[in-house]
């Protein structure tokens, strides 16, 4: 393929569809149910730092792209944050107490995708569905749970939303922390473990980009493309980042570094397959292969993706991220 073709690929992204959305319940499509709790959107706490657990009992049993979080709450307000921050990862813990560990990162995953960055402004109406407006997109593998990580600075205003004892949660917040929106630990013991918000989750079937969630030094592993425009051209790119690139009307989370460019211009002999066409199916596979450097460990590599034919983009993925380990 010429290199023309590929930063074509890149650069230009125009035309992109998402496709039928859909809705995940949990527990149930039921708004104004619950007991109520202001946790974390309370206005007597400056700053917090929440996570929750999606069982996949409720989820998909084949992987979707989350494009928006929707709370329930019981009044009608407005929260205010100068920095919200959310993060979404995947577990296999259906508890916090059960996790052995009071480490929030512990079970969120090493490299989390952001998919919410920045000031913050909540209208919400009572008793109804209220999206959050998620800025970026997060791919569930179809198997494990998801974790959802809320932290924020800067409080004003007051939510309460509607909880359910089935869901899981862990929080620490400015009574228990000098920094809660970078404390590693949630306050032991768990209050009210089992009081998350119910929530629903906006999704979509295409364009998907799957990464593994670590990879060995000197190992590979495959990035996945799925559910694409079959038949058409695609184009993988890695970075150590998580920066917005906005390329018309879609953005793609990668930081324009070096690690981009080679990744795109040049691929082998450490990303393998990352251009070509995607199959029948609108599937394609890439081969990661990390060099056996120890200096390497620790480092997050962040994928994401483009399909496009000889005129415009024609889909674009989550971004997806994967650690270093030995």
């Amino acid at each position: 393929m010429k290199k023309s073709a590929v930063l074509l690929a890149v650069l230009l992204l125009v035309g992109v569809s998402l496709g039928a959305q859909g809705y995940i319940y949990n527990p149930s499509d039921t708004p104004t149910v619950g007991s109520g709790n202001n946790w974390p959107f309370s206005s007597s706490k400056a700053a917090w730092r929440f996570s929750f657990i999606v069982d996949a009992t409720v989820l998909p049993a084949a992987p979707v792209k989350i494009t928006d979080l929707a709370f329930a709450p019981s009044n009608s307000a407005t929260k205010t944050a100068t920095q919200l921050q959310i993060r979404m990862g995947h577990t296999t813990h259906k508890t916090y107490s059960g996790a052995g560990t009071t480490l929030f990162d512990d079970v969120l995953g090493p490299c989390a995708t952001i998919v919410y960055d920045g000031p913050f402004s909540w209208p919400v109406t009572a008793n109804q569905w209220n999206d959050i407006g998620l800025q970026r997109t997060f791919a569930y593998d179809g198997v494990r749970n998801i974790v959802i990580e809320i932290r924020y600075n800067g409080s004003g205003g007051s939510i309460t939303l509607r909880t359910d004892a089935t869901i899981a949660r862990a929080y620490t917040h400015s009574t228990y922390s000098a920094d809660p929106y970078n404390e590693p630990n949630w306050y032991v013991p768990i209050p009210g473990e089992m009081q998350g918000p119910i929530h629903r989750l906006t999704y979509v079937k295409d364009n998907l980009l799957l990464a593994p969630d670590t990879v060995s030094i000197g190992n590979a592993d495959a990035i996945r493309y799925v559910n694409g425009p079959a038949g058409n051209y695609y184009q993988m790119a890695a970075s150590l980042g998580q920066s917005p690139l906005n390329l018309g009307p879609c953005k793609v989370f990668l930081d324009m570094d070096p690690v981009l460019f080679y990744s795109v211009l040049y691929g082998p002999p450490i990303f393998n397959g990352y251009t070509g066409v995607l199959n029948a199916q609108g599937g394609a596979t890439g081969k990661f292969a990390v060099p056996a450097l120890k200096e390497l460990v620790g480092f997050c590599v962040y994928h994401a993706a483009v399909a496009y034919d000889n005129t415009s983009i024609l889909g674009c993925t989550n971004t997806d991220g994967t650690q270093l380990v030995p």
